[in-house]
């Protein structure tokens, strides 16, 4: 028969392997730096691989070729856990020099050049619901587009 002593060491083992498990395989969210080679150098994907990956999703919604404007909201991509890394970007979709529409995107990263559009939000559905806006980009991206509006 296992003693109370042994049993409780036991029960504290098995809590802290846990623990330290939950903490490695994720909820702490961290910012990844993407290194070019050198090691003091840390850089952002080449904003052409946004503006293509964005092109390529507009021109597709509306038929015809669009022009891409866009500022990136967030200087470094975010990770949490084992997820893919995220960049944050404001976007002016245009034709013609015309402004056809505005909004934040989020982009996910598979490789060095490809990403995919995990959210697009339009200008006038963030402003029509400003309260559930912070559950796709974090708070600091969203400040930056709450002064936008």
């Amino acid at each position: 028969m296992i003693s109370d002593k042994k049993r409780n060491v036991a029960f504290i083992l098995v809590a802290l392997i846990t623990l330290i498990l939950l903490f490695m395989i994720g909820g702490v969210q961290n910012t990844v730096s993407f290194k070019d080679g050198n090691a003091n150098e840390t850089r952002l994907p080449n904003e052409a691989a946004f503006k293509k990956e964005l092109k390529h999703f507009f021109d597709e919604k509306y038929g015809y070729p669009t022009e891409i404007e866009l500022e990136i909201l967030r200087k470094h991509p975010t990770q949490t856990g084992v997820s893919l890394p995220k960049f944050y970007l404001w976007v002016a979709v245009l034709n013609n020099k015309q402004v056809l529409e505005q909004g934040a995107v989020r982009l996910a990263q598979y490789d060095s050049a490809s990403f995919d559009i995990t959210h697009y939000v339009k200008l006038e559905d963030i402003r029509d619901n400003l309260e559930n806006f912070g559950r796709v980009f974090p708070e600091s991206v969203a400040d930056s587009i709450r002064k936008k509006l």
